[in-house]
Order: structure tokens, then sequence, then C-alpha cells
């Protein structure tokens, strides 16, 4: 019978199983883009597959094999690991923790700019504002 894991234990498993995406994508879009690179590679291999066997229709010796593994072909690349993330993440908060005597700084030496709201859209806006 398998023992209960300790939370810590789970946690470690965790950090070494689970991944993220780094290629600064949101989740559902990469899962989005991951399906249609899938399509998009399987319709040039449909499409090279049609040329074959029409050119196979013409010339009965013509090869009508077509090679899966080619230049349209696409893998997806592994996520990193959640403890690459996790120390990457940690590390730019240190970070930011240390500069931030330069960011307060930064704030109190920024001017305040004014925004101007142009367009027919606006023009109402500001009139209200004057009255």
């Amino acid at each position: 019978m398998k023992s209960r894991m300790t939370p810590r234990r789970k946690k470690e498993l965790s950090y070494a199983k689970d991944g993220r995406n780094t290629l600064a994508e949101a989740r559902s879009k990469a899962h989005k883009a991951i399906a249609l690179r899938k399509a998009m590679a399987n319709r040039a291999l449909r499409h090279a597959e049609a040329l074959a066997t029409g050119a196979a229709a013409r010339d009965p010796d013509a090869d009508t094999a077509v090679a899966r593994r080619g230049r349209r072909s696409w893998r997806k690349t592994p996520d990193a690991p959640l403890a690459v993330y996790v120390a990457a993440r940690l590390g730019s908060a240190n970070l930011a923790r240390k500069n931030s005597v330069l960011l307060q700084q930064g704030r109190q030496s920024a001017t305040v700019r004014r925004s101007v709201l142009k367009g027919p859209l606006f023009d109402g806006l500001a009139r209200m504002d004057e009255e």
C-alpha cells in the first residue's frame, strides 16, 4: 500500500512535473495556436499528397510517397519546468525590491502629463467640462 504524501513532497513533485508557458503567450491563446499550427502542418501535408497523386495520374512512374517530416512540420516546444519559472519570478521580484528606492525616486521626479482626448466622441466631453 502506498504511503500518503506530505504536502512538502507534493510541492516538490509539482515543481518537477508541472510546466509554465514562457513564450509570452496567454494560456488560452497558446492552446489555440497549437491547434492552428497542427492544422496548418496537416493541410500542407494533404496539399503535397494531392500534388503527388495528381502527378501520378499523369505519369504512372512518378513516386507518390510524401515525407511527413519537412519544412512545414511543426512540433510543440516543451514548457519551462515550474521550478525554473518560479525561481525566475522570485528573482525578478527580489530585483524589484532592491531597486525600489530607485523606482520611488523615479516616480517622484516624473512629470505628470495632462491627457487630452481628441476626436468627435470626446468633443462633447470637453464642452461639458468647460461649463
